[in-house]
């Protein structure tokens, strides 16, 4: 087991089943490059400690009880202060909007994917037609010559 997880292919995976499951059961690491967890770091390309991540994750989260409680405590002596604090974008706020943002230059790229994609096929549509135009043309031609030469030798 001392080949690291990225590295295993399906019939490892298939094989040991059992000992990934008892690996990445309660991950103390994970990788920095293919964002896998486990117990171990020497199972992973690019360990770095789960412990920073959630001791990060505790303090947002106390941040937050604190916030709520200095929001509910100005509620409860002014009102104007509530009223300026409605006003000005809370931390959660930000991150939505990024969120938001993010979402939409995403949405964007999309559209533009799109459109290029369907010019792109009207273009092919257009070649396609003028192919169609050619052929249609020189068989209507043929057939033209082949029933006056059907005309002629009936006529002699």
């Amino acid at each position: 087991m001392s080949k690291r997880l990225c590295k295993w292919n399906r019939q490892d995976i298939a094989e040991q089943l059992g000992d990934i499951q008892r690996l990445v059961s309660a991950p103390q690491y994970f990788c920095r490059s293919c964002a896998r967890a486990a117990q171990d770091k020497d199972l992973l390309c690019k360990p770095m400690s789960l412990d920073p991540i959630r001791s990060v994750d505790l303090l947002v989260e106390q941040q937050d009880a604190n916030e709520k409680a200095v929001v509910n405590a100005s509620a409860s002596e002014t009102p104007s202060m509530s009223h300026a604090s409605k006003m000005l974008p809370t931390q959660p706020d930000a991150k939505q909007a990024k969120k938001q943002a993010k979402k939409q230059k995403k949405y964007i790229k999309q559209l533009k994917k799109t459109v290029n994609k369907q010019q792109k096929l009207l273009k092919k549509q257009r070649k396609l037609e003028l192919q169609f135009n050619k052929v249609n043309l020189s068989f209507s031609q043929l057939n033209i010559e082949t029933h006056s030469a059907y005309n002629q030798d009936a006529l002699h």
